[in-house]
């Protein structure tokens, strides 16, 4: 496994792969310098926009190296975890605002955390697709036509929270929820 050095002159963290920021270890790095962000004496707070409720958050340079700062709060990641297969496929197309295939979606699914196959892509698609979440265009520029898909332009400004209510008979049920509902109920009757 190749390990990198992060781009930016300033940071000097070493990666082994980053998720879509190279030659940077993280989006911090990669906002600082393409924004052009001056970096003076210390590290400048940035304002981050969560993945999943679009709220905005401050994020800091030890912040992007210690943790996965994709989500304004706990309960963000939670919601976003009931549906992430889902999650991720809306992420990528939401990255990829020019149209990608399913063949070029199934290796970025390993880097969102949720690793999958041409088929599993597709077919996760096609359930996107009759929710009308995501729209495709078929695409002759190889020798065979392929299917490019996209965000549908109608939910695109929607934070993932609001668009992927849809899908909400489809999230896991895990047993951190079950505890915590129990937790609750726990509460209720005490009080």
């Amino acid at each position: 496994m190749t390990v990198l050095e992060c781009a930016l002159p300033r940071c000097s963290h070493q990666f082994t792969h980053s998720k879509h920021y190279n030659p940077y270890c993280s989006e911090y790095c990669h906002t600082i310098h393409h924004e052009k962000i001056p970096v003076g004496g210390s590290w400048p707070k940035l304002e981050r926009k969560c993945n999943w409720c679009n709220h905005q958050y401050p994020i800091t340079y030890a912040m992007a190296q210690d943790a996965n700062v994709a989500f304004c709060c706990r309960e963000c990641s939670f919601a976003a975890q009931g549906l992430r297969k889902y999650y991720c496929l809306m992420l990528i197309l939401k990255l990829n605002p020019e149209g990608i295939t399913a063949q070029d979606i199934a290796p970025k699914g390993e880097q969102h955390g949720c690793p999958m196959n041409f088929s599993k892509a597709a077919m996760r698609l096609r359930t996107l697709i009759a929710r009308k979440l995501v729209v495709y265009e078929t695409s002759t520029h190889n020798t065979y036509p392929q299917r490019v898909y996209y965000i549908n332009p109608e939910i695109e400004h929607l934070p993932l929270q609001e668009s992927m209510t849809v899908l909400d008979s489809m999230r896991k049920t895990t047993r951190r929820d079950k505890v915590r509902q129990r937790r609750a109920d726990d509460n209720a009757y005490c009080r």
